[in-house]
């Protein structure tokens, strides 16, 4: 296993007008784009189905509730469903995988981010449920890999990265250039959030009007647009992990799975450095959310589980406690987030996780004080 604690690669941004703060518009902005992906989930479900045509009907059924406490129940469901699954995809051509495997990888894709967006609304136990669907297809024709990198076995599994609900808030600096003319806001004219004609070209494949990769804007033709201010030349400084991030899709998406001794057994790191070792948790049911509260001043995050809508109970073994623990041992975790920007965890501060300078050989690592 890699040294230093718990590693996750992480998103801190997400691409576009920064999202409202709080109030009313947030509350539209996380409703129109938890929806908006929701949709985007049942169109390419949808897909996968009209794909796999009279054979849809023969794939093995979700037919098992969500959440299930008991292990060993949902190991026994996990073992029948793989079963199932090896069964089924026997049957199924290389063509037709081929044309699903895009499909259902932006089903998975659509539904998590659905449930980021929506995770304090009513149709979040949709989105819970969007995710195990999605989830359960891809596993059983695709699989899950866990892969060896670096020392240490990583996983980037729909249901287990999903359900540990919290996010990144990231301080940066940065200029912010307008979106019609790209000069600094403070030196062009136009009003941010007025509509002004702009020309529709494409920068590396996306379109300048709305910023897709495929749309109906005529390259070379002038559409109104809204100015809003692009942030440029951004300089993170820190990152910390919070309950509800200002970016909803700034998540954890990939984390080290610890195995324990068996990541020792050396046909098990074969199996991982040939990609046939797969995680079977998008197989069965769930334990619920790993919900990230804030404790009282000076208390750092409190992991609860919540096992259903109207259930929650404190979890002595939540992900949130042995990260806390392993943390405490060893002084410092180590963080790799994406452009190699590293950070450190300071244990009972609160998750701040603060930034360092990185050498070419490594972390440059204060000690805890």
């Amino acid at each position: 296993m890699a040294d230093g604690g718990p590693h996750f690669k992480t998103v801190l941004m997400q691409w576009g007008p920064i999202p409202p703060s709080g109030g009313p518009n947030r509350e539209r902005y996380l409703d129109h784009k938890g929806r908006e992906s929701l949709r985007g989930f049942s169109d390419e479900y949808e897909a996968v189905l009209v794909i796999l045509g009279d054979r849809a009907a023969d794939m093995p059924a979700l037919d098992f509730k969500l959440v299930e406490e008991d292990e060993g129940a949902a190991r026994a469901i996990q073992r029948q469903k793989r079963s199932e699954w090896i069964q089924f995809r026997s049957t199924i051509d290389q063509a037709t995988l081929d044309a699903i495997a895009p499909r259902i990888k932006k089903a998975t894709t659509s539904a998590v981010a659905a449930l980021n967006y929506l995770e304090d609304h009513e149709l979040k136990e949709d989105a819970h449920r969007a995710i195990h669907r999605a989830a359960f297809v891809k596993r059983g024709l695709f699989g899950c890999p866990i892969v060896l990198r670096d020392g240490a076995y990583w996983e980037d599994c729909a249901i287990n990265i999903s359900h540990l609900r919290m996010g990144l808030s990231v301080g940066l600096v940065s200029d912010f250039a307008c979106s019609i003319c790209a000069r600094l806001v403070e030196d062009c004219d136009h009003q941010m959030g007025e509509p002004y004609p702009k020309v529709a070209e494409r920068d590396s494949g996306e379109c300048s009007i709305c910023e897709g990769t495929e749309c109906e804007h005529i390259m070379g033709q002038s559409y109104l647009a809204v100015a809003y201010a692009s942030a440029i030349n951004a300089v993170a400084h820190e990152a910390s992990f919070v309950a509800r991030p200002r970016y909803p899709q700034a998540r954890i998406v990939e984390m080290i799975r610890d195995l324990g001794e068996t990541g020792n057994d050396p046909c098990v790191r074969a199996a991982a450095e040939q990609g046939i070792l797969n995680c079977d948790a998008d197989l069965g049911p769930c334990k619920g959310f790993n919900e990230m509260k804030t404790g009282r001043s000076g208390s750092g995050p409190i992991a609860t589980r919540q096992t259903s809508p109207s259930s929650r109970s404190r979890c002595s073994r939540s992900p949130f406690d042995r990260l806390d623990r392993r943390l405490a041992r060893s002084g410092w975790g180590v963080v790799r987030l994406p452009a190699t920007f590293f950070v450190g965890v300071v244990p009972g501060q609160g998750w701040r996780l603060r930034h360092h300078a990185v050498t070419r050989s490594g972390l440059d690592v204060v000690p805890r004080r």
